[in-house]
């Protein structure tokens, strides 16, 4: 019987995952990866889903940057705001 025990027990592991976002500016683009974290977690409850790093990587461009979320203040505006805002 421990062996089927063992069978059905579950392992953890941790997948990461790069998820490419258009947005306006960078508290744009925290907002968005926020909300697909969200959405995440509320399909999957159980299973932890958090925005650890973004990066701000430009289209055939080598300018690479990595963005602050710490910094960057999200705040519940509409998308067409965004436009108005500059970086």
């Amino acid at each position: 019987m421990n062996g089927l025990m063992n069978q059905n027990k579950m392992s953890r592991y941790t997948a990461t995952m790069t998820i490419y976002i258009d947005a306006y500016n960078d508290k744009h683009a925290v907002s968005k990866a926020k909300l697909i974290a969200e959405r995440e977690r509320y399909r999957y409850p159980n299973q932890d889903c958090a925005v650890e790093k973004i990066h701000s990587t430009p289209f055939a461009s080598f300018n690479i940057r990595e963005v602050d979320i710490n910094k960057v203040e999200c705040s519940s505006t509409l998308d067409n705001e965004w436009a108005n805002e500059s970086e």
